[in-house]
């Protein structure tokens, strides 16, 4: 028992004294943050207003990028879109939301820091838009092979998938330049190890 309040304490003075980078949280993230929300509501909005369900489709890329508005009640590019699973699908984009919200208010690294939030920007968007389109969103960006119907999505969609790819790459590359270090220096340990044997031989000479 006395083990367990000790643990206890630590970890409440390691999280005391964490450093949590609230200022570059607050003045460059969370400006990121509005502004892309901005932009994913202006567009939803302008979709909304110019792009009927079930109309033609506003092609930019021949068979590759158009514009082609749909109301889906299911998670990104259209993936469980069910009224029936509805209330699922709204409560795993909460629990999503809330657990981004969590790991970037907890981190303390600059670059993951600015890529989670832009995780958390589209996150929001698509739950703000539930709130205001009776738990659907709207998507409107038909992308992939003959611009697919299987591929339509929002800004939001894409700020989520290119946050977790770029997370994804930092966690890499930075787990790369640690083993890269780790391995330097045990070299250089065995270097300074080699030449105090070498010294000590002399010595003994």
């Amino acid at each position: 028992m006395f083990k367990l309040k000790r643990q206890i304490r630590d970890f409440k003075n390691y999280l005391k004294n964490r450093e949590y980078i609230w200022k570059f949280k607050l003045f460059i993230c969370l400006p990121i943050f509005i502004l892309m929300l901005i932009i994913d509501f202006a567009s939803k909005f302008t979709a909304f207003k110019l792009l009927n369900i079930g109309g033609k489709s506003v092609n930019l890329i021949h068979n590759f990028l158009a514009f082609n508005r749909v109301n889906n009640s299911g998670i990104a590019f259209g993936y469980n879109d069910n009224a029936a699973a509805l209330p699922g699908t709204i409560a795993i984009a909460v629990l999503i939301a809330i657990f981004i919200l969590l790991l970037f208010l907890f981190i303390n690294n600059k670059k993951l820091a600015v890529v989670l939030v832009i995780m958390f920007a589209g996150a929001s968007g698509n739950l703000l838009d539930r709130m205001w389109h009776n738990g659907k969103v709207i998507d409107f960006i038909q992308m992939g092979p003959f611009a697919s119907p299987w591929y339509i999505c929002n800004l939001a969609d894409i700020y989520i998938i290119l946050g977790a790819c770029s997370l994804f790459i930092i966690i890499l590359i930075d787990n790369i330049q640690s083993y890269i270090k780790e391995k330097k220096l045990e070299k250089l340990e065995e270097e300074e190890n080699i030449k105090k044997v070498n010294v000590n031989q002399n010595g003994k000479k």
